[in-house]
């Protein structure tokens, strides 16, 4: 019992872990935001002009079938250079299966480049050592079915920073090993050496000062614990899982056809960054078309 209390205790604590993976944060105060016209011909892009107003962290947003830009610059400073260098964008609430609720593309000077919803937060980026342009096409979404009614959302948060990768590796480690806990019976033998495992290595972390080069360099001995810990463990059962990435698009469901190629354009373009980190990385796509009998 008390070895589940601990693990339910790190679970809890998860959260904590995975936001001490970014260092050297900068904060966006505030964007300016620019309310795409009726007559806006999509695909297009749509600088700020006269007509755009700043629109601060923290702000409220809502419509149905709304499309908001949004736009700021940033100049990654020059110590960042060879490290991972991102943005995290938190705008909105995707709805379950994407049915619903807030998405948007970001393009960085001009281009698109990812789709940003709260199921991909993060953008990596090649810094390119200039300041380069962040735009968002931010679409409010529809509700799903049902009747109609206006999407709720909040510009909850915006920063640029870099990767700690330990803090990043350990926290994916440790989130798999609680879900990994929680689905093995209680009479297999390998639960309690995972608990060990999990437990000793959590106590190796220096929580004193989070963030600090203290924290990062305990996370490092953290990371060596696991991957020697874990290696020695011998196989219980002859067990091989493969995962594929994959996304399933209606032509024309729950919402009108120029949604479906608004969607192909985020999906595809976040698959396209994926691959570009993780060439080991393997997308499926199924479409499915609807057509009269």
């Amino acid at each position: 019992m008390f070895k589940d209390f601990i693990t339910e205790k790190i679970g809890r604590e998860i959260d904590v872990l995975g936001q001490l993976r970014y260092q050297n944060i900068v904060p966006v105060e505030e964007f300016l935001a620019t309310e795409e016209p009726e007559n806006f011909t999509y695909p297009g892009f749509l600088a700020p002009g006269k007509s755009s107003k700043k629109m601060a962290v923290g702000e409220f947003w809502s419509g149905r079938d709304r499309y908001l830009w949004l736009h700021t610059d940033f100049q990654p400073p020059k110590e960042w250079k060879g490290k991972d260098v991102l943005g995290v964008f938190d705008f909105g609430q995707t709805g379950a299966g994407y049915n619903s609720g807030f998405e948007s593309l970001l393009y960085i000077d001009g281009i698109p480049y990812q789709g940003v919803d709260s199921n991909h937060l993060e953008v990596f980026f090649d810094p390119k050592g200039k300041k380069l342009a962040f735009d968002f096409r931010l679409w409010s979404g529809l509700e799903g079915g049902g009747a109609k009614r206006p999407m709720h959302h909040q510009i909850k948060s915006a920063f640029f920073c870099t990767l700690e990768p330990a803090v990043d590796e350990i926290y994916y480690l440790i989130k798999n090993m609680v879900h990994t806990l929680k689905e093995l019976d209680d009479n297999d033998p390998f639960k309690g050496e995972l608990q060990n495992i999990l437990v000793e290595g959590y106590r190796l972390l220096d929580f004193t000062n989070p963030g600090s080069q203290d924290f990062i360099n305990s996370a490092y001995k953290v990371r060596e614990y696991y991957q020697k810990a874990l290696k020695a463990q011998k196989l219980q059962k002859d067990v091989s899982v493969s995962f594929i990435g994959h996304t399933h698009i209606d032509l024309a469901w729950l919402w009108r056809y120029k949604h479906t190629r608004e969607k192909g354009e985020r999906s595809f373009s976040t698959v396209l960054r994926l691959m570009e980190r993780y060439p080991e990385y393997i997308f499926l796509h199924h479409r499915r078309r609807f057509t009269k009998l």
